[in-house]
């Protein structure tokens, strides 16, 4: 048995009877309800379930299944639509896949000549932008691309199956899963916040976001990303603020796969600072410790001299004034294209951000500051304008989670209800 609920109904009379709920599975889609009170609470057990919003196996499911079809509608529709729009590369096959696409090859065996070939020619037949490529960089291993990229194997050994069962179409298949990861994520907080209609509503607005999906469904490494940060969140979520050993060690574990999927040092850094401050040594020392050890292969090998060019002639000072300058102009861009090309994930940053200076005591709120500042860091350092909040995915999570502990979350869910708006599936309206 497992006790799922626990209320203090004011609907049971004046004595306010405290009612406990136990659901004891025979099968995982037929639970059956034990009501656990006084006589006062079977005297008026129909007000009793009225008030109490027990999801049963079976209405989860319900909810499920509908995520699962939104998330098939946005992989459908990427798949038929893709390509150029205002010049911008909507395409399935970005520039920098071509790198995990050939380590994907290599983990399969293939040689170096032979992996090059195919990846080249199915680039040029899947590529929006194959004419623009520069394909002698991608033979030098001293180029930033490979430089960058040659210690992220997680995402290609992910995809070895995908790949070998499907060709080089198979990585589409781990950011698509992980995207479907990340809306799993959401409407499993919101069951958790006692908020499930809000949150398929922001699953609903999230699938509307051109920016997600134009990142979450091509080969590369994002969409992993943020479905390993979703993991995070939700283990922090679900620690409440106790981090047994378990915890800890899963820790290491998505700071391992995260940091190997792609550089997120400047965003776990800041985390494990502010577990410190907050005095969780352990989960700070850990965090930080960590991170610095799986990164250490890309801070040796980071290309440093692009982003500083002028210290070679002395003049540091200038090179630092340059770099930030440089910060302010790039990331005014990415508010300005989420402006002029994504207004449903403006509106969703928004809300969060809203909701985090409300409650801004709220650990979550504080992780969410801090993950941003993590993005943009990343943002700067790449150094490349108009990426469309690719490198500020990671903080969406956050983003979710504060507005499902929000109370506009959970006054948008009573409306809903008292107005028998958007009824629970499979369920019948009054």
């Amino acid at each position: 048995m497992t006790i799922c609920n626990y209320r203090r109904l004011s609907s049971l009379g004046q004595s306010k009877t405290s009612v406990m709920v136990v659901i004891s599975f025979r099968s995982i889609l037929k639970p059956r309800f034990m009501i656990i009170g006084d006589q006062g609470t079977f005297s008026n057990l129909p007000a009793t379930l009225e008030n109490m919003r027990i999801y049963p196996a079976k209405r989860e499911s319900l909810y499920y299944l509908v995520v699962i079809a939104i998330w098939t509608i946005c992989v459908v529709a990427r798949l038929k639509f893709n390509g150029l729009v205002y010049s911008l590369d909507y395409g399935l096959f970005q520039p920098d896949g071509m790198y995990y696409s050939f380590k994907t090859l290599e983990f399969l065996s293939w040689s170096d000549k032979t992996a090059l070939a195919e990846v080249v020619n199915w680039y040029q037949g899947n590529s929006a932008k194959f004419q623009s490529l520069d394909v002698a960089s991608f033979n030098n291993p001293t180029s930033a691309p490979w430089v960058v990229t040659q210690f992220r194997f997680i995402y290609p050994l992910l995809s070895v199956p995908f790949v070998y069962l499907f060709g080089l179409s198979g990585m589409l298949v781990v950011p698509a899963l992980s995207l479907l990861c990340f809306f799993l994520f959401i409407q499993k907080v919101a069951f958790i916040r006692d908020v499930p209609k809000v949150g398929t509503i922001l699953i609903l607005v999230f699938s509307c976001s051109p920016t997600l999906l134009r990142w979450t469904t091509v080969n590369y490494s994002d969409a992993l990303l943020v479905a390993l940060f979703s993991l995070f969140v939700y283990l922090s979520n679900t620690s409440g603020g106790i981090w047994s050993t378990r915890n800890l060690i899963l820790l290491c574990l998505l700071i391992f796969l995260s940091t190997f999927t792609r550089q997120s040092l400047p965003i776990w850094l800041p985390i494990g600072i502010y577990f410190l401050l907050i005095r969780n040594v352990r989960v700070g020392l850990v965090t930080i410790l960590i991170s610095l050890a799986c990164s250490v292969p890309s801070i040796l090998t980071f290309p440093y001299g692009k982003f500083l060019s002028s210290k070679q002639d002395g003049d540091i000072l200038q090179s630092f004034y340059g770099f930030f300058t440089n910060v302010i102009y790039l990331n005014l861009i990415e508010i300005i294209q989420l402006i002029v090309l994504d207004r449903a994930l403006l509106i969703i940053l928004f809300v969060s951000f809203y909701c985090s200076f409300k409650t801004s005591k709220d650990s979550f709120s504080h992780l969410l500051f801090v993950s941003t500042f993590g993005g943009l860091l990343i943002n700067s350092l790449v150094g490349v304008a108009g990426v469309n909040f690719r490198y500020m995915l990671p903080i969406l999570p956050f983003a979710s989670l504060v507005i499902l502990r929000s109370n506009l979350a959970s006054s948008i869910e009573k409306l809903l209800i008292t107005n028998n708006l958007l009824p629970h599936p499979g369920i019948k309206s009054r």
